[in-house]
């Protein structure tokens, strides 16, 4: 019952050029049943301008440098984004690669934080974010990324952290482990919508100021027996506590303004741990034919208990309620 219209007028080549484009999902456009889209009702339109260095200079092999520009709205004529990005990216003269970014997003509205109540005002934030990898060449490889972001005036902000590391101890084993932290304090983070009249319609559209913290390691490794045979394995375990506190409902539509709210009947802080895990063996028995062999694990808890005790909750996670999955696939090459 929808459409989508998308025009794109685009320049890749040489040391200079960019793109303007154009993206339109009417309101009824929905194609979730052929893989996933994040929401119809939207308007986008930008530019995007990009300069290269191609040939090695005084401070890094390549190098190249971007400037983005964008505008969404809907189909009501509610401007829902519009920001400006920099951003560059070098490789260094040792092969190690850097990057670091910065966006600014202005005020502008939001139509689904009050899941489907009215537009609320998003205030003008600005994030950043940077990269440092070493050589990749290397049989000790890693690097290390961050990201932060802050909007009115402090009272909301973020901050992330990840390190990862590459280990081939032989030319046939790969492994990768990758640890992240990341901590968040929302003005206005969505806890509930109330109807408080009893006419079958939410009218507090309710709010809280959160403070979360979330911890993850990610662990892969990959072992090729022979060029047929291979065996890999996946593990990681999650971590994220949230404490709400000035509970709170929006004052009116389209604002960013708030009043107490007192009628909240439940605890939205939460402490929650998972444990994700599997094991493929993978055997290509004739070229074409494969048989896989999988182990797959999932184990998880949560409570309404905020406080962070990461170690602890990685700890606890291995023996926490969970199910395994063992599966075998088979495929056979018809030759015909």
């Amino acid at each position: 019952t929808g459409y989508e219209t998308v025009a794109y007028f685009s320049k890749f080549s040489g040391w200079f050029g960019g793109q303007v484009y154009w993206d339109s999902r009417s309101p009824g456009f929905d194609t979730n049943d052929l893989g996933f889209m994040n929401r119809a009702d939207r308007i986008q339109s930008g530019a995007h301008v990009y300069a290269q260095i191609q040939q090695p200079w005084a401070l890094a092999r390549r190098s190249g440098f971007n400037v983005n520009v964008w505008s969404h709205w809907n189909f009501d004529r509610i401007n829902l984004k519009k920001g400006i990005n920099f951003n560059n990216w070098h490789e260094l003269k040792n092969y190690w690669w850097f990057n670091f970014g910065i966006s600014r997003d202005f005020e502008a509205m939001d139509d689904l934080v009050t899941r489907g109540g009215p537009v609320m005002a998003n205030p003008a934030s600005i994030w950043y974010w940077s990269n440092l990898s070493t050589d990749s060449r290397k049989r000790i490889s890693g690097g290390v990324s961050s990201f932060g972001s802050r909007a009115q005036a402090g009272r909301s902000w973020a901050r992330n952290v990840n390190v990862w590391a590459t280990i081939r101890p032989a030319s046939y084993v790969q492994i990768d482990l990758s640890p992240g932290y990341s901590t968040e304090k929302n003005f206005a983070q969505w806890v509930t919508n109330v109807d408080t009249d009893g006419d079958g319609r939410n009218d507090r559209f309710v709010f809280g100021e959160l403070r979360s913290q979330v911890l993850d390691i990610t662990a892969r490794a990959t072992v090729s027996f022979t060029p047929d045979l291979s065996l890999q394995f996946y593990m990681q375990p999650f971590v994220a506590a949230g404490d709400y506190g000035a509970i709170k409902a929006l004052a009116r539509p389209a604002s960013y303004e708030f009043i107490p709210y007192a009628g909240l009947n439940f605890n939205p802080d939460f402490h929650r741990r998972s444990l994700r895990s599997n094991m493929v063996m993978r055997w290509e028995y004739r070229p074409g034919s494969t048989l896989f062999l999988v182990w797959s694990q999932s184990r998880s808890a949560s409570s309404p208990d905020p406080s962070f005790r990461p170690w602890q909750s990685l700890g606890d996670s291995l023996s926490d309620d969970g199910s395994n999955i063992f599966l075998v696939k088979m495929s056979y090459w018809l030759n015909m």
